[in-house]
């Protein structure tokens, strides 16, 4: 039992979950130990069949309320179906029998950091079943190996191409708003070519009016977003005609709240401090600890304005106080730790604050701790 149990162990560690669940498939008719039935669960888990999976915990769980491994099964199990208060549950009764369990304490942590409104992708199965170790598959490793000199090599040819793609994977609503854009044009014959003189200034060249514009477009396109409201802000600020600053106004409409994850770049709070002009419109991921809480009303809408004091880059010390808009669903309480992920929507000059309208609040172990 020992060697296929150890086996087993191996295989899964390595990727190879077929052929864990081939072996355990047979194995389980013979011998369905507690471990056996705790190792197929993770198995059918890492394969996505979570159906078969419940069963064989639980059936685990029968024969050794107390085996660890189809306890780590139950615990992600109860995650991956939106209860984080079972898997912390689970994840402490496993503590309680191994107290230095690593992997339990690694996954206690790590739900902490997953956001309030749980999805799939945040919750990757590998990570809270199998324990980092040093052990290397050696296809892995050539896979590995090979995928990096793919990468290197060709790196120039998928940059250039990498826009494309992204912006095809968009859904359908941004799609729309993308292929719209492309009838959007600073000047009127353009797209021949033409450059009228009537767009000069005492700063800039017709062409390169014309190149921000452009790049803008571009940016815009890639979910660049930050680069494209520089560029924006730049041109209606600058000494163009009001005619040129209304197609730059008109550009800046198409501007969408770009994923969380694509976020190319977030500027820290006193970069935006120095020149909130320049900034008004852009993105931000900032760590800040909670003040105070004040229900305001927006239209028809209640809501709640977050007074915060951030964070510089290193979470260290805090550099400036945000005004952050939220919606009266999202719960805060002062002195916790939170990341924001928002719009900048303007400066407070009278009370030195930068207005924010947040569209993702993640709440984090408070800082100092």
């Amino acid at each position: 039992m020992k060697n296929v149990i150890s086996k087993c162990r191996k295989l899964i560690k390595a990727g190879r979950y077929k052929k864990t669940k081939k072996i355990l498939t047979v194995y389980c008719k013979i011998n369905n130990s507690a471990e056996a039935l705790a190792l197929f669960s993770h198995a059918s888990i890492l394969l996505g069949d979570y159906e078969a999976a419940d069963s064989q915990v639980k059936r685990a769980l029968q024969r050794d309320k107390l085996s660890v491994t189809a306890l780590l099964g139950k615990a992600f199990l109860s995650l991956n179906y939106g209860s984080r208060e079972n898997a912390l549950r689970t994840y402490f009764t496993i503590l309680d029998i191994e107290p230095e369990n690593k992997l339990a304490k690694e996954n206690i942590e790590r739900i902490k950091f997953l956001t309030n409104s749980l999805k799939h992708k945040e919750v990757s199965p590998r990570k809270f079943l199998i324990e980092k170790n040093l052990y290397i598959n050696p296809k892995i490793l050539f896979t590995s190996v090979a995928t990096f000199l793919l990468v290197f090599v060709l790196y120039f040819s998928i940059n250039a191409i990498y826009p494309i793609i992204r912006y095809r994977m968009f859904d359908k609503e941004h799609r729309e708003l993308r292929a719209r854009l492309k009838e959007v044009y600073l000047f009127d014959g353009f797209e021949k070519g033409e450059l009228p003189a009537s767009a000069r200034s005492k700063t800039y060249s017709p062409k390169e009016i014309a190149d921000m514009f452009e790049k803008a477009k571009s940016d815009i396109k890639t979910a660049d977003v930050n680069s494209a409201v520089l560029i924006i802000n730049e041109a209606l600020r600058s000494d163009i005609n009001e005619y040129l600053k209304e197609r730059f106004r008109v550009l800046k409409s198409f501007i969408t709240t770009p994923d969380y994850t694509l976020l190319k770049e977030s500027p820290d709070y006193l970069t935006i401090a120095s020149d909130t002009d320049s900034y008004n419109g852009a993105y931000v991921k900032w760590i800040a600890e909670v003040s105070s809480i004040q229900n305001i009303k927006i239209g028809e809408e209640e809501k709640n304005k977050v007074r915060v004091l951030v964070y510089d880059k290193m979470n260290k010390k805090i550099v400036g106080i945000s005004d952050v808009i939220v919606t009266k669903d999202i719960i805060l309480t002062p002195k916790k730790a939170i990341e924001i992920y928002g719009k900048i929507e303007g400066y407070n000059e009278k009370e030195k604050v930068i207005n924010v309208e947040a569209q993702i609040i993640k709440h984090l172990p408070n800082i100092n701790n």
